[in-house]
């Protein structure tokens, strides 16, 4: 197979080399529209990975202290999220409650009675 010279080549038709030049053109903008979307994706990843901080350890005072009333008992603990409230759930002599307290302070939030 003989090796092609750039001068046995014959120059294209105009009309040929408007349309190929036109092709290129939009084959450019095509790939640089490309590479733009797959920036915005990789840095919407980055950015989605990047919020996802590990939450802070939420400190329980010494002092704080949760009063469940007579005759009542933990029978299970939930924590939110965040760690900052704790749902426990409260078995005693009259049914079982639901309690939501405030781990920082130990206040209570909110009470649920569970009845049959």
């Amino acid at each position: 197979m003989a090796a092609v010279d750039d001068e046995t080549e014959k120059p294209l038709d105009p009309a040929l080399e408007r349309v190929r030049r036109r092709m290129v053109r939009m084959l450019l903008v095509t790939m640089g529209v490309t590479f733009l979307g797959l920036m915005a994706v990789v840095a919407a990843l980055v950015y989605r990975m990047a919020d996802r901080s590990a939450p802070q350890p939420v400190a329980v005072s010494e002092a704080a202290t949760v009063s469940l009333g007579p005759g009542r008992s933990v029978s299970d603990v939930a924590l939110d999220g965040d760690g900052e409230r704790a749902l426990l759930r409260l078995a005693g002599p009259d049914g079982e409650e639901l309690l939501l307290i405030d781990l920082a302070s130990g206040t209570p939030i909110g009470r649920v009675r569970l009845v049959p």
